[in-house]
Order: structure tokens, then sequence, then C-alpha cells
């Protein structure tokens, strides 16, 4: 076991010897003997001793006293103190440098090894004492540095009563710890109800010890509100009386934004669902990210339909026409074109409806492909309307060419009145038109032959 140092002070040169003597053999080291206060002050700092043995009257400007008193500023060195005056005044003033004992002058072997040893003890337990108060002290600076940066208020209630506020908190709302010390947290909240729900609902959660978590506007010391994100544990669910850590995170940011978002999407949700035509937006793996509700009546199917079954689209397609869209999908993963195409679909009720699809690819802000965006139109009518056009278009060529047969140079003879046709025969005339128009003919006689044929029958008129 290493011997203990001692630093011994005392400005009688005898008495100095004799100590020094009874100290060797009571195995102690000793690192000095010095007879003045400031040699002790010196002494202390360069030797570091374990124990200083400290006469309380020394000769020169500078007493025991006031050199234990310099040395306890600087150094935790336990300090012993020799006085042949014990006396009120000077035990008194002994008293203010918190030494670690008191020995007589003269003392015996047994006294000063006993009032020595404790000493060391007490010194050694209290070197220990301190060390562990740094340590906790760091630490606690820490977590007050790492609380008061942490971005959130950080809160320490007993019955709701406020016992400690992080920097950030006070940062958050306004008041100053001196402010808020041993208030009711009610002056954060925006109203009594939103107090007293916080209350009964956080302090029953925090009581079964439960994470409660809640959403309040809170006010701050200028009168704005914020709303802020609470979340509140008991620090010890069975007794109360410890209690509770609360966090509180100004989310009002968050809130505007996330009511700004909502608003946005259900303005563009708006002009998407209710379109004339069936919008939509197709997945990099083909499934239907979103529909319109206008594909419902266009197909017979609901939008859900569409998204829960990514084949039901290329299903409706008419097998004649599912080659082409094939092709055309093919074409916008690759090419990323937006080449329009037309194709029939076959609705839900077996009816046929013609479609009018363009689409475009959609990139990220990298540039990476998450899918097609496009829109589907019904163009049944205007199919039908030109199907109808070609079919008049077709009969007025076949019309107007049967009108052309009967417009050019006839041959017709000058005495039967027969026409000669394109293959050199000849027809009688009504034959002819027949065969190219569609005139029909009906007999009779006019007047001029009547009366030439059959004048007894027909006189003419005067």
């Amino acid at each position: 076991m290493d011997k203990k140092r001692l630093l011994l002070v005392e400005d009688e040169a005898v008495t100095a010897m004799d100590l020094k003597s009874s100290l060797v053999q009571l195995g102690y080291e000793i690192a000095a003997v010095v007879s003045s206060g400031e040699d002790a002050v010196r002494a202390a700092v360069e030797l570091r001793p374990d124990l200083i043995l400290m006469d309380i009257t020394l000769a020169g400007p500078m007493t025991g006293i006031q050199a234990a008193d310099e040395i306890r500023k600087t150094r935790a060195i336990p300090v012993v103190f020799l006085t042949a005056h014990a006396d009120a005044d000077t035990i008194r003033r002994a008293k203010t440098t918190e030494p670690f004992g008191y020995l007589p002058k003269p003392c015996s072997m047994d006294t000063l090894l006993s009032t020595l040893e404790v000493a060391l003890y007490k010194g050694e337990a209290d070197a220990l004492r301190r060390k562990a108060e740094d340590k906790l002290k760091r630490v606690m600076d820490e977590q007050k540095i790492i609380l008061d940066n942490i971005g959130v208020g950080v809160l320490f209630t007993i019955y709701r009563r406020v016992m400690w506020a992080s920097r950030s908190m006070s940062d958050m709302f306004g008041y100053s710890f001196r402010e808020l010390d041993g208030r009711d947290s009610e002056l954060l909240y925006s109203d009594k109800k939103s107090y007293e729900q916080v209350g009964e609902e956080g302090s029953a959660a925090v009581a079964r010890g439960e994470i409660y978590t809640s959403e309040v506007p809170m006010r701050k010391r200028d009168g704005s509100l914020i709303w802020c994100h609470l979340v509140g544990q008991a620090v010890n669910p069975g007794n109360p009386d410890e209690g509770s850590i609360w966090l509180l995170e100004d989310v009002t940011m968050r809130r505007q934004l996330e009511k700004a978002l909502r608003e946005s999407e259900e303005k563009y949700r708006t002009v998407a669902d209710f379109t004339y035509d069936w919008e939509f937006w197709i997945g990099p793996d083909e499934r239907v990210l979103y529909t319109s509700p206008s594909c419902e009546k266009i197909t017979g199917h609901a939008a859900a339909a569409f998204e829960q079954d990514t084949s039901l689209l290329r299903r409706l397609i008419h097998p004649d026409d599912l080659a082409d869209y094939d092709k055309h999908r093919h074409g916008v993963h690759v090419g990323g074109g937006s080449e329009e195409i037309e194709f029939r679909i076959v609705r839900q009720d077996g009816s046929i409806r013609w479609i009018s699809h363009v689409c475009r690819p959609v990139n990220d802000d990298q540039g990476r492909f998450i899918g097609t965006r496009g829109s589907n139109r019904d163009i049944t009518s205007r199919k039908i309307a030109e199907q109808e056009r070609e079919r008049l278009i077709v009969e007025l060529k076949e019309a107007l060419a049967k009108v052309k047969a009967l417009s050019g140079l006839l041959p017709i003879c000058a005495s039967c009145k027969k026409i000669r046709d394109d293959k050199g025969y000849w027809k009688q005339i009504e034959s002819y038109i027949s065969d190219h128009s569609e005139a029909e003919f009906s007999h009779g006689i006019c007047p001029d032959c009547a009366r030439k044929l059959y004048g007894k029958y027909f006189p003419e008129e005067k």
C-alpha cells in the first residue's frame, strides 16, 4: 500500500521536528515541512499532498486559517488544524475553511493517528463524492444542452404545474423559465376546454403508464396561437407525485402545409373527377394508379374496378384492336411518344364503343419514369356519323354515275324513237331510262295522237 504524503506546516522548529518524527513512525511520508502560510499555499499547489497538517497560529501576515482557505479555493486537499488555543472564536473562524479535524498541541501518537486516518478517509470519500458530483453535473449539463437544442419544448410538471422548462420551450412560447416556474400549465393553452380535455385524457393515460399524444392549439405569451404536438409520459405511473415529462413540438407550419396540400389535392381531384373524358394515370408496372369516375359512363365499370384489376383495360379492348393498343403502349415506354390512337372497347353490357386514346410519359425530378398520364374519349357518335357519311357518299357517287349515263349524246331512232345502249342494242326509250335511273313508267296517249288515230272519238276543239 502506498504511503500517504503529508505537508506539515509549523513555525516552531522543535514542534515541527517532533511531529515529523512521529508521522514517519506512523508510516506517513513527509512531502515537506514549511513554516509560513504563503509557503504552505505554494507547496500545496506544487506537491499536491494527500493531507495538510496545519498550525493555526503561524509567523508572518498569513495565519493557518487564511492559508487553508486559499488552498481550498484551488485544491481539494484535506486539512487538519493544529492548535494550542482551542477557544470558541478560533474554532468558529477555522470552521469556515471546512477542516477535516483538529489536533491539540501536544497530542499523543494514538490521537494523531486516529485523527489523520479519519481525515484521510473523509478526504477520499469527499474526493469520490466531488468526482461523482462533477460527473453528474457534466451529465446534467450535457442533457440540458441536448434538451435545449432538440428543437422541441420539454416540460417537467407535477400535478400540471411547471417544475422545469427547457430553453427551447421558453423560446417557443416567449416565456422565461422564471415566468413559468410553479405556474399552472393552463396559461399555455388556447382555452380552458383544450386544457381540460388534455387533463382528462392525458392524466388518465400517463397514470396507466401509457404515452399520451395529441395535437392542440396553444397560446404564446404575445397571444398568438400555434398548433402543438404533445407527447406526455409519467416519471413513475405508480406515483403521480413524481410528475410527468411533456414534449411540445410546434407543428403550425406542417398543419398549414397539410391544409394547403389537401385544398390543392381537392381542387385538382375535383377537376380530374368531373372531366367529361376518362382521365387516367398508369404506373410503370401497368398498374392503374388513378382513373376518373367518368370511366364508368364509358365502360360500365367503376373506377375502383380498374385500380383493383390491372388487366381489366386490356380485356375490354376489342380483340381486333388489341395488337394496335399493345404496340402503342410499348412505343410510349420505349420512345416516350404521345401518339393518339383509336380503338374499340366492349362495354360491360356487350355494346361496342369507340375510344380515342392519348397518353404521355411522366418523369420525376430525377428523370425517372413513373408512369403515363392520359385520357380516353368516347368517340362512338363521331364514328357512327363518319360511317353514315361514308355510306351517303357511296350512294351519292352511285347516283351521280347513273345520272352521268343519261347526260351524254344518246343515239335515238327518228322513226320509232328507240335508243341504242352501250352494247349496240336498240331499246325502247322507257326501258333504257328505267335501267339508268330510278324512274318508273305508266302508259297512256297524248291528245295529239288520240285525235290523229281516233279522230272520230276525239274531235278537234274549237
